[in-house]
């Protein structure tokens, strides 16, 4: 679980539930937004079928958009940065992610009250793809704040949407 109360990757057990200990530390020297193994906002995670681990960093409270590093899942060593935040594609406020068929990097870009959110596409190498945005029939511009994704058993892509950053209701 990514936390940013501490900026750490923890582990827990996944019957019990119970804490075992902090899996990955950012790296207190970087202040790149990630680009040398740090990362402020830890978020969403998955490990591919090869064992690495890749984290959206939102970087918060630093002056750059966020970022999808990569780290080995056994050594727990920084790889590399996937989508640095000095790609002109990189996600603004990256919550969540999923990667589709070991090809396409699904991220969900909060965005802030601000600015509205996005979903990004990617190759898993980091190569941006494309933005889907939803049918503005169905939402109002300026309140899609995606969250989270994920691949339901149908094969559909689902969204979940945080749309009033402000008041925190609906989604």
């Amino acid at each position: 679980i990514g936390d940013i109360s501490d900026n750490t990757v923890k582990r827990f057990d996944a019957t019990t539930g119970q804490y075992i200990g902090v899996f990955i530390e950012s790296n207190p020297k970087d202040l790149s937004g990630g680009l040398d193994g740090g990362f402020a906002g830890p978020r969403g995670l998955i490990f591919d079928k090869s064992g690495k681990l890749n984290l959206v960093n939102q970087n918060v409270g630093l002056p750059f958009n966020g970022a999808v590093l990569e780290f080995n899942s056994k050594t727990r060593v920084f790889l590399k940065a996937i989508i640095p935040p000095t790609d002109t594609n990189a996600p603004f406020a990256p919550r969540g992610m999923i990667l589709w068929n070991s090809k396409v990097l699904f991220v969900a870009d909060m965005g802030d009250s601000d600015v509205a959110g996005k979903l990004l596409t990617y190759t898993k190498n980091g190569k941006f793809l494309a933005e889907l945005k939803p049918d503005p029939s169905l939402l109002p511009p300026g309140q899609f704040h995606p969250r989270g994704v994920v691949i339901g058993p149908d094969g559909f892509l689902y969204v979940s949407n945080f749309p009033d950053l402000a008041t925190g209701l609906g989604g």
